[in-house]
């Protein structure tokens, strides 16, 4: 059954509706195509909601104008086949896309089934044909579920377009440094190929992540944005102080060419002042000129005196023009460099003092940078520091962890050595000795691991006294086989491989008997040579020769017993200690195992904790 609550459902209601509105377009297309507008306005009053009667109605125009162009080709039928075919190929092409439409929004078969077995070549045959479908339009159309769950040319376009603004936007994020998280699904649906045909859940998905990247893009612009208009305003104010200062430039431009006007027309004043006294003595050397002619006649001899002095003085006066010209050339061209100079500093101490300013920002955002890279080196180096001391503490927990299995090792060794000790006797006391020196100087050495190693020693000496008791069990069962407990008998088929078996076992009891017979005699000889030494002592030295004597006798009783009792103890009572042991812990081995496990699991735990 059909969920009308799951998200497909409103993914589908979309599409029909999309579709609905493709198909009133087209009816209105075609009305207007068979002019009917009157017929339009009625119809639009009367416009339904279900994809039903749209679909008829659309069809129903779309039949009417099949029929027009049937009718204008059997009247056009002497025209070539060449104009023909482009409107034979756009009615084909235009009655295949609607038919995909109505197969996915409708179950209109007999409608499309008239349609495309219709042959554009007989007119009476398209009359029946569009008879038949008429009468066909009447058939009750409705969707399916196998049609709605489809996906559509709707979805798939829809999907591409998201499909090219997810890259756009993993392309942006991959610009501005961002991390994507459209990336690896964008990848998933590139592998699967399922592109067109994703489900609601997966659109919804996408969607999602998209919008997580959109607000992870909006972050950063937000970002930016306040980094940027703290940089517009202080722009914005330099801004105003240039045009201050390009106020002040030109009220100064404006003074200095008003003074430079007051110094011309100052000038001119001058020039004018030296123009009037030359002519002035102009007119004095006329007068004289006038009064040495009157006097010619009187003063013949000096007139060539006058005559030498008046061109002495034209030749000064010309070289005091030449020079006056100069001079003034020369102050003009002067004032002139002079305010060109005055103006060049000007504007060059603006440029400074612009430049300046512009430094000093660059100077600060370069130093913000520098601090921003400088932090992140030293993160960077931080978590290479971190990783190294982190893979240094890995090194030291694997160090340890193969110390610990080299200690438990060890203490295997130990063990095993304490069983030979124990069968030994006095020399191996002695060994058991130096091995306790060895265990303390290893334990003082390793003071780092003492919390675990006291654990582990506490178990070894359990499991030693444990070890010793099952030597001792084993060694009255051999003596004693009496008392074992009659086991089943274990056969595995074969009787070479079952006597193969008794025979180690009787070779390790018959060891184990040549050991104790060698402790005995060794024993026995020492008591001979005591006894031959201590003959003429006391009798509390024979006393404590015999609480000697009783615990070499009987290698078979608790070593546990104090030494210091002086009264015999009887076979009886030490095979009623023995049985007593026997119903002890049983699996040494066993517990040993366990322990030996629990220990490396804390140790995997720890280590784990650590990482």
């Amino acid at each position: 059954m059909y969920n009308l609550f799951s998200p497909n459902h409103y993914v589908h209601l979309c599409v029909c509706q999309r579709l609905m509105l493709l198909l009133q377009s087209f009816n209105v297309h075609a009305e207007l195509l068979l002019e009917k507008q009157r017929a339009l306005s009625s119809d639009q009053n009367e416009t339904s909601v279900s994809i039903g009667p749209v679909v008829k109605c659309y069809w129903r125009n779309l039949l009417q104008l099949s029929c027009l162009q049937a009718k204008e080709s059997t009247s056009n039928g002497q025209q070539p086949p060449s104009q023909q075919s482009p409107s034979i190929d756009r009615t084909a092409a235009k009655t295949t896309t609607i038919n995909t439409h109505k197969t996915q929004s409708t179950s209109m078969t007999s409608v499309q089934k008239t349609t495309t077995n219709t042959p554009a070549s007989t007119p009476q045959h398209e009359r029946e044909s569009t008879a038949g479908s008429c009468v066909s339009i009447h058939t009750i159309g409705c969707q399916t579920v196998e049609s709605a769950l489809v996906p559509c040319e709707a979805c798939a376009c829809v999907q591409t377009v998201m499909k090219e603004s997810s890259d756009a936007l993993v392309s942006l994020c991959q610009s501005l440094g961002l991390p994507c998280s459209m990336q690896g699904f964008l990848e998933a649906v590139e592998e699967t190929q399922q592109l067109g045909r994703l489900s609601a859940c997966d659109i919804s998905q996408w969607a999602s992540e998209q919008r997580r990247d959109m607000s992870r893009v909006g972050k950063h612009v937000l970002e930016v944005r306040e980094t940027v208009e703290p940089l517009k305003k202080k722009l914005k104010e330099t801004e105003m102080e240039r045009e201050k200062l390009r106020k002040q430039l030109l009220e100064m431009v404006k003074r200095e060419k008003e003074e430079r006007k007051k110094m011309e027309e100052e000038w001119e004043r001058r020039m004018q002042e030296v123009k009037s006294r030359a002519e002035e003595a102009v007119r004095r050397l006329k007068q004289e000129e006038e009064e040495l002619k009157r006097g010619v006649t009187l003063l013949e001899h000096r007139n060539s005196e006058l005559m030498a002095e008046l061109n002495l003085q034209t030749e000064t006066k010309k070289s005091l023009e030449y020079e006056r010209a100069t001079l003034q050339e020369e102050v003009r061209r002067l004032h002139s460099l002079e305010t060109m100079l005055r103006e060049v500093e000007e504007s060059r101490q603006n440029l400074e003092k612009g430049l300046r300013s512009t430094q000093t920002l660059l100077d600060k955002e370069r130093a913000k940078n520098h601090s921003v890279q400088h932090q992140n080196e030293a993160l960077q180096v931080k978590q290479a520091a971190l990783r190294k001391h982190l893979d240094a503490l890995v090194q030291q927990t694997e160090d340890l962890h193969s110390s610990l299995e080299e200690c438990e090792d060890e203490k295997a060794d130990l063990a095993n050595k304490l069983t030979q000790i124990i069968q030994e006797k006095d020399a191996l006391q002695e060994q058991f000795t130096q091995q306790q020196s060895h265990c303390s100087s290893l334990s003082t050495e390793k003071q780092q691991q003492q919390t675990q190693i006291t654990e582990l020693e506490e178990s070894v000496s359990h499991l030693k006294r444990m070890l010793e008791e099952a030597s001792q069990r084993e060694r009255i069962l051999v003596a004693f086989p009496e008392l074992s407990p009659q086991a089943a008998p274990q056969t595995t088929g074969d009787v070479m491989c079952d006597m193969e078996q008794q025979l180690k076992a009787n070779s390790i009891r018959i060891r184990i008997l040549q050991q104790e017979n060698i402790t005995l005699s060794n024993s026995l000889t020492r008591l001979k040579d005591r006894e031959e030494k201590q003959r003429s002592s006391d009798s509390g030295v024979v006393e404590i020769n015999r609480s000697r004597e009783a615990p070499v006798m009987g290698p078979l009783d608790n070593p546990s017993t104090p030494p210091s009792t002086s009264i015999p103890i009887s076979p009886s009572s030490i095979l009623h200690h023995q049985t007593l042991c026997l119903s002890l812990h049983q699996d040494v081995e066993e517990r040993y195992m366990n322990i030996r496990q629990a220990a490396r699991i804390r140790s995997a735990g720890t280590r784990r904790r650590r990482k």
